[in-house]
């Protein structure tokens, strides 16, 4: 969620998502949106991409309350709600399997915030080195100040509000980012522990 605020009805839990929230919601499980206030802004994600919607008939006429706010993180049986403002959400992976914080066995994505150079550009060379996927695709979402990577033989700069797609077996790395930066890195399918490969220097 980026700007607004939706309500959604989950099974039978109505929730609130602000800004800087993410809601998971696992698959067979029931889910609308049901209203929402303001000017609404957020980003949709399933995975995997499957023509799998399917109807279930109406709203109920009358609405639960909103369940209990006073804790925005939520780990429920049909998935979470995480809210992107808690430090231990950031700069790490946060949904995925193995060391994610959130478990899921469909996506790999990390929220990144960055508010010095520093910070944002440690790492480059050394755990930032340049690599490709074997199956899997990647993508880099910028929200705040710039990402630049070195795709192949050239270097693309991700402006705010800019998707980079990097498909399998392209080599890639970090190159640089301009803080304060926020942004999304995620991959789907979860591959193997050999999916990452480094490639040789170009």
């Amino acid at each position: 969620m980026l700007q607004g605020e939706l309500r959604i009805l989950v099974t039978e839990t109505l929730i609130s998502l602000k800004p800087k929230e993410i809601l998971m919601v696992k698959s067979q499980i029931p889910h609308a949106i049901v209203g929402g206030e303001g000017l609404v802004e957020h980003i949709g994600i399933r995975a995997p991409a499957e023509r799998d919607k399917q109807l279930l008939g109406d709203l109920p006429n009358e609405l639960p309350p909103i369940g209990n706010e006073r804790e925005r993180e939520l780990h429920c049986d049909w998935g979470y709600r995480i809210p992107l403002e808690s430090s231990h959400n950031q700069n790490c992976w946060l949904l995925g399997t193995g060391i994610a914080r959130f478990q899921t066995s469909h996506l790999i994505l990390a929220f990144l915030n960055f508010p010095t150079t520093e910070a944002a550009n440690a790492g480059i060379g050394t755990r930032h080195r340049l690599h490709r996927h074997e199956a899997s695709w990647e993508y880099y979402a910028a929200l705040k100040g710039t990402k630049t990577l070195q795709v192949e033989d050239e270097l693309v700069k991700i402006e705010a509000g800019e998707v980079l797609e990097i498909p399998p077996m392209i080599c890639h790395t970090l190159h640089s980012r301009q803080a304060p930066y926020e942004g999304f890195t995620f991959r789907v399918p979860i591959p193997d522990q050999h999916d990452k490969v480094e490639c040789s220097p170009l």
